[in-house]
């Protein structure tokens, strides 16, 4: 898996969207995202040109910690591995947190460790993972 960390537009990333909103925040993109744990939501985004987009809702801002972000990161990486999504990029700029860096490692480190697939000699195996993963 290819890992970058860099600063740029939606508009100029290939692949995935990937936003993160608190459920008590007040600029979703649409009404029909609560923000709760565990929701997600895929759309066209016409601030991309009609590429794919994925909410990724957080629960209340007050009692989110790491732990929450760990979560949400390797839940959100498993849906884009299940549903053949090969390239992604995550914007962490809604996460709360003093230090930047700290959340982009621990966000990188939830993503890979959320592709782990217990496989058996007998099974085959399934390639089935993110190609490139970016962090802005």
């Amino acid at each position: 898996m290819k890992l970058t960390a860099s600063a740029g537009k939606w508009a100029d990333r290939d692949g995935c969207a990937v936003e993160f909103y608190f459920e008590d925040q007040k600029n979703k993109p649409t009404r029909n995202f609560a923000g709760k744990i565990g929701d997600r939501m895929f759309f066209a985004d016409p601030a991309r040109r009609g590429r794919i987009a994925m909410l990724v809702g957080l629960g209340l801002r007050n009692k989110f910690d790491r732990d929450g972000l760990r979560k949400a990161a390797s839940e959100a990486a498993r849906e884009l591995v299940d549903r053949g999504i090969a390239v992604a990029s995550f914007d962490l700029c809604s996460w709360p947190g003093e230090d930047a860096t700290e959340s982009a490692v621990v966000a990188a480190e939830s993503v890979r460790l959320g592709q782990y697939r217990f496989v058996r000699k007998s099974d085959p195996p399934k390639e089935k993972f993110l190609q490139t993963f970016t962090v802005l």
